[in-house]
C-alpha cells in the first residue's frame, strides 16, 4: 500500500502527543527536523494514522511519501494469537481500544459504532474465539466506503498474524530453566505473554524473580511461569530498585539446574539444538537478539547488545556479587568478560533464535556510566573499550 500523507502542525502535534502517551517517548525527528515543526498530517482514514505511527515506531523515512506493505502494527495487538485466558484477552482488548486514535478521522467513534451492534461484541471466551472475532471486526472496518479494502479470510489472517499456529510447534521439554524478572507494569501485559508463550513452546520451564508484592500482583496474569521466586530488591548504585543480575543467576545454584538468563521482552523461535549442542560440548551459550518492528520474520541482528546467557550452577556460583541490575546497561558485557577471563568457554549464538520487538531505550546515559564504573572498579581497569570486547567475542559474524 502506498500512503501519501500531507501535514499541518495541529494534527501532527496531536499524533506526537498520542504516541508519547502510548510509549512515553517522543517520535524520532523526520530528516533532522523536530516533529512539531514538520507540516501537519491530514489523515483521511484509520489506516493512515496507523501506518504513520507504525513507521515512526521503527525507522521513520526522511520523506513523507511512504511506500510500505499493509500496516499491521496496530492491528497486530488485536490479532496476535497469544492470549491464553479470558482475562488476558479482555485486558489486551481494553488496552488496544483505549489507544485507538480519535483525531479528525473519527476512528474511535467509528469503532464504537461497529462494536455497539450486539452481534459484534468482543468474544473473550478463548484465544481462538478472540482471534476470529478480531479478524471479523477488522473486515468490518475494511468494508467502510471510504476505505473499500479487501476482506481477509481466517486462513489469510492466520498466515499473516497467527505465528504460533502456523510456524511454531510445541517442542519436547528441556532440562533448561529460563530465568527472568517480569516487569509488573501495565504496559508490559501485552508483550510479555507473547514472549513467555514462545519460551513454553520452545520447551523451557520458566522462573521469574520478583518481590513478594510483585508476585502477588502478577501470579494470575502470567500462568506460563512455573516458579515464582521472591527476592527483595536491595539498594544499589542505581536510583531505582530492580533485581540484581546475581540474584537471578543464583537460581541456578539454588535449584541445581542449568539456567537460561533472558530478558522478559525476548521471544524464542528456533531449534533446541542451537542451545543444547554448545552446552553438551562444555560451552556456555550467549544469545544475540534479532530486532524487528512488525514481523519477526524480517528481523535484523542487534549489533551491540546481548540478551540471553546460559549458566551452570558452578558458573553462577563464581559470579561476583556486584550491583549490575536487570533493565540497566553494561551487565551484558560484564558477564562474558568475567566468564572468559575465568577460563569459561563461550559460544555466541549469532543465528536467529532470540527475537526482540524494537522500542525506545529504557535506560539513561547516567545509568550507563554507573554500570561502567562498577565494571572498572571491580576489575581495576582504567577505561573500558567496549568495541574491543565486542570484536574479541566474535559476534560481529553470523547469519
Amino acid at each position: 500500500m502506498e500512503a501519501i500523507v500531507s501535514m499541518t502542525t495541529d494534527t501532527l502535534d496531536a499524533i506526537h502527543e498520542f504516541h508519547k502517551q502510548l510509549t512515553r517517548n517522543p517520535l524520532p525527528n523526520i530528516g533532522g527536523i523536530p516533529g512539531n515543526l514538520i507540516e501537519r498530517i491530514e489523515p483521511q482514514t484509520f489506516d493512515d494514522i496507523i501506518e504513520y505511527i507504525s513507521v515512526a515506531r521503527g525507522s521513520l523515512p526522511s520523506r513523507l511519501s511512504i511506500s510500505a506493505p499493509e500496516p499491521t502494527s496496530y492491528w497486530d495487538e488485536i490479532h496476535r494469537y497469544i492470549y491464553t485466558t479470558a482475562e488476558q484477552c479482555a485486558q489486551a482488548y481494553k488496552q488496544w481500544e483505549a489507544n485507538i486514535p480519535n483525531f479528525t478521522c473519527g476512528c474511535r467513534a467509528a469503532w464504537k459504532e461497529i462494536i455497539a451492534r450486539p452481534e459484534n461484541k468482543p468474544d473473550f471466551s478463548s484465544a481462538k474465539a478472540y482471534f476470529e472475532w478480531g479478524v471479523a471486526r477488522h473486515n468490518d472496518v475494511n468494508r467502510k466506503p471510504n476505505l473499500n479494502k479487501p476482506i481477509i479470510s481466517l486462513s489469510q489472517a492466520r498466515q499473516m498474524h497467527d505465528y504460533y499456529a502456523v510456524n511454531v510447534t510445541q517442542q519436547d521439554p528441556m532440562d533448561l530453566l529460563a530465568v527472568t524478572s517480569l516487569s509488573p507494569g501495565e504496559g508490559h501485559k501485552l508483550r510479555q505473554p507473547k514472549c513467555l508463550d514462545s519460551w513454553k513452546l520452545f520447551g523451557l520451564d520458566i522462573a521469574s524473580v520478583n518481590t513478594a508484592e510483585e508476585i502477588k500482583r502478577m501470579r494470575d496474569v502470567y500462568p506460563q511461569v512455573d516458579y515464582w521466586i521472591a527476592k527483595e530488591q536491595p539498594e544499589t548504585a542505581y536510583n531505582k530498585k530492580t533485581q540484581r543480575i546475581v540474584d537471578l543467576t543464583s537460581v541456578a545454584s539454588e535449584m541445581d539446574r542449568t539456567v537460561l538468563l533472558v530478558n522478559s521482552d525476548n521471544e524464542i523461535y528456533g531449534e533446541q539444538s542451537t542451545l543444547l549442542d554448545p552446552i553438551n560440548a562444555g560451552k556456555l551459550p550467549i544469545g544475540i537478539r534479532w530486532n524487528y518492528s512488525e514481523d519477526y520474520h524480517h528481523a535484523t541482528r542487534e549489533p551491540w547488545g546481548l540478551d540471553a546467557f546460559v549458566f551452570t550452577p558452578d558458573a553462577a556460583r563464581a559470579l561476583p556479587s556486584l550491583d549490575f541490575a536487570i533493565g540497566k546497561p553494561a551487565w551484558d558485557y560484564w558477564i562474558p568478560y568475567h566468564l572468559q577471563t575465568n577460563g569459561v568457554e563461550l559460544e555466541f549464538i549469532v543465528d536467529k533464535l532470540f527475537y526482540h520487538r524494537s522500542h525506545a531505550l529504557n535506560w539513561s546515559a547516567d545509568e550507563w556510566q554507573i554500570g561502567t564504573d562498577i565494571f572498572l572498579n571491580h576489575y581495576g581497569l582504567s577505561s573500558p573499550n567496549w568495541s574491543t570486547f565486542r570484536n574479541q567475542w566474535q559476534f560481529a559474524k553470523g547469519k
